[in-house]
Order: structure tokens, then sequence, then C-alpha cells
């Protein structure tokens, strides 16, 4: 029995958690710049974020995704040598896609973790994220948050490492503080 209080307590403190990231990404969405208004980017480029290790590559039609590891840019079209350097507003100008990731985010918890796994790496390394405005940054929204952000049971069985057992850092922020 008390083992199965524990069990509904653990679940509804997750459901409150994403509830919060969700409103907060909601919240969060710029109402001045809807997709109409924003630019393309050019189709390959990279567009590093000044200050910042987090860098975003336009596809064939403009839109940028944010790269998590590079294992996400396998087959993808990357023109390394089409550099620019842009700034938080400059980059919420563009038309933000989704996130190129190769093994999603997990919850462990309340936190959410970037699952970076770079193509040298034998395991993923789990990142924590540092706000919701950095995963609007990324290209997470409400309609797609369940695409790649998922909780650690299911993360697991998908990816096939235990959660737990990883290495885990804190991923460094793309978004300025409040």
């Amino acid at each position: 029995m008390q083992v199965a209080i524990l069990r509904a307590c653990r679940s509804a403190r997750r459901l409150i958690a994403v509830g919060i990231v969700v409103a907060a990404l909601v919240a969060g969405l710029r109402a001045d710049a809807a997709p109409l208004q924003q630019q393309a980017g050019s189709p390959g480029a990279v567009y590093a974020l000044t200050g910042s290790p987090h860098v975003w590559v336009a596809d064939e039609e403009g839109a940028l995704h944010w790269v998590a590891d590079t294992r996400a840019l396998i087959g993808k079209t990357v023109r390394w040598s089409d550099r620019r350097e842009v700034s938080v507003e400059q980059l919420r100008s563009f038309r933000l896609g989704d996130p190129w990731v190769s093994a999603g985010m997990v919850t462990l918890g309340a936190p959410i973790y970037l699952a970076k796994w770079d193509t040298n790496q034998e395991q993923p390394q789990l990142l924590q994220v540092q706000s919701a405005a950095d995963l609007a940054l990324f290209g997470i929204s409400a309609e797609n948050y369940g695409t790649f952000i998922m909780e650690a049971a299911a993360w697991e069985q998908r990816i096939g490492f235990n959660a737990g057992e990883l290495t885990k850092a804190t991923l460094a922020p793309a978004a300025p503080p409040p």
C-alpha cells in the first residue's frame, strides 16, 4: 500500500513539473514573431550563439535546428565553412524548427536532461537544461514536448541505458537569465 502511495506521489510530482515547464514554454512564445515574419536561414549554414557552445543549422527550408550532439548530424547537410555568430535576439528572428537530437531528453524527477551522445562516445552523458527559456530556444514547444522529452522509464526503454547510472553535468545556458 505504501509503495503504491509513493509511486502515485512521484507521478503527481512529475505531472506538476511537466505542467510547469509546458506553461513556461507557452508563456515564453513570442507573440511578435509569427512564423511568416521570421527570417529563413541559409540552408546548411551554422548559426553559433555568441558566448556559448550552442549551434543551430538551417535545413533546406531555412528553419534553424539546435544541434544537440554529433550523432544528430548524421545524414544532415552542414556547411561548416558558413558559420555565423548570432545573439539571442538575432536567433529569435529566425524560424526555429525541432531540435536535432540523437537520444532526446529525459526527466529525472523535476529536472530535464539532454542526453548528449557524440559519435566518439560509447554512451550518452546527461546534461541538465537550465531553463524553460533554453528549451524554447532549442525548439521545444508545447506541441513537441512529448516527442523530445520523456520520463526516465520510457527513455531507458527506448535508448537502452539506465539514466541513473550515466554521468551527469550541467548544460551551458542559451537564454540570458531573467
